[in-house]
C-alpha cells in the first residue's frame, strides 16, 4: 500500500489515471474512498491524474490524538510528502469542507507546490473571527445538529452511530461510506476538529497568490466565511449556489463540476 511519511506520521494515498495532477482532499470524518463512492473519481478521471489522500486522523493514515498534531502546517507537509513520494512537483488541489482548509494550508505553507486551490463549503476562520456581514442568506440548519454552542464537538463526542445518523440526515450515504464513518477513531477526530480553524488566519494568506475557486451553497452556514475568504484572496473566484447546502457541495456533482472544470481549463 502506498504511504508517504511526514516525520512520524504515515499518510495513505492512492493515484488514479493520468494527466495534470489533481489532489482530492476529503471532509471531516470521511476518507479518500468517498470520492469514488460519490462519483468524483469517475467524473474527473478521464482528464486528470487524481491523487486521493487520507488526511491524518482518517482512513488508513496515522491518527494522533494531540490537537497540536493537526495544525495547518502539518496538513500542508502531509500533502507535500505525498507529492514527493509520487514524484510530482506541483498540483491542483480540490477540497470539500475540511479538505478545502487542507488545500489552503498548502497554499500558505508550500505555495511553490500549488497550481491552484478549489475549496467547496470551506470557511477557515475561528469561531470568534468570522466577520459580521450584512445581507447574507439565512442558512438552513443541518438535520440532526445539536442545539447550543460547539455542536460538531458534541456530535463527535457521541461516537459512530450519532455521526452516521448526522450524515444520513443530510445526504445519501453509500454503504461503504457508512461503514467507514462508523469505524472512525473519534478521539482523533475530536483532536482534528480542534485544529480545523487557525487563529488569525487572515495574516497568513499572503503567500496564496495562485488562482483559487471558493464555492459554497447559499443555504449553508459557511457562506459568510467563504465569502470573507474569497474577498481576502487576490486571485479568487467566488461561486454561490442558490438552494444548496454544505453537503450538496460534495454530492451534487452535476451542479458543481461545470464550474470546477471551467476554472481548471482557465488555469491549466
Amino acid at each position: 500500500m502506498p504511504y508517504a511519511s511526514n516525520e512520524q506520521i504515515r499518510i495513505y494515498y492512492e493515484v488514479e489515471s493520468t494527466g495534470p495532477p489533481l489532489v482530492l482532499a476529503h471532509g471531516l470524518g470521511c476518507s479518500l474512498q468517498d470520492w469514488r463512492d460519490t462519483g468524483w473519481v469517475k467524473a474527473l478521471g478521464d482528464r486528470f491524474q487524481l491523487i486521493l489522500v487520507d488526511a491524518r486522523g482518517h482512513g488508513r493514515s496515522s491518527k494522533p490524538h494531540d490537537p497540536e498534531a493537526y495544525r495547518p502546517i502539518h496538513q500542508a507537509k502531509d500533502h507535500i510528502a505525498v507529492l514527493d513520494d509520487i514524484g510530482v512537483d506541483k498540483a491542483h488541489f480540490l477540497g470539500w469542507s475540511m479538505g478545502g482548509n487542507a488545500g489552503l494550508a498548502v497554499g500558505i505553507y508550500a505555495p511553490d507546490h500549488c497550481l491552484s486551490i478549489m475549496m467547496g463549503g470551506t470557511q477557515p476562520f475561528a469561531r470568534d473571527e468570522r466577520m459580521s456581514q450584512p445581507d447574507l442568506p439565512t442558512p438552513i440548519p443541518f438535520a440532526g445538529m445539536p442545539d447550543g454552542p460547539n455542536p460538531i464537538d458534541r456530535l463527535l463526542a457521541q461516537g459512530g452511530e450519532t455521526w452516521v445518523a448526522f450524515y444520513e440526515g443530510n445526504m445519501v450515504v453509500p454503504p461503504g461510506m457508512k461503514r467507514r464513518l462508523m469505524a472512525n477513531d473519534f478521539e482523533a477526530l475530536q483532536a482534528r476538529f480542534q485544529g480545523l480553524h487557525q487563529k488569525n488566519i487572515a495574516q497568513y494568506l499572503g503567500p496564496v497568490q495562485m488562482p483559487c475557486l471558493v464555492f459554497v451553497g447559499e443555504d449553508e452556514a459557511a457562506y459568510g466565511g467563504a465569502k470573507q475568504l474569497a474577498d481576502l484572496l487576490p486571485h479568487a473566484e467566488f461561486v454561490a449556489y442558490p438552494g444548496l447546502n454544505h453537503f450538496d457541495m460534495f454530492t451534487h456533482i452535476d451542479v458543481v463540476l461545470p464550474n470546477i472544470l471551467h476554472f481548471l481549463d482557465n488555469n491549466a
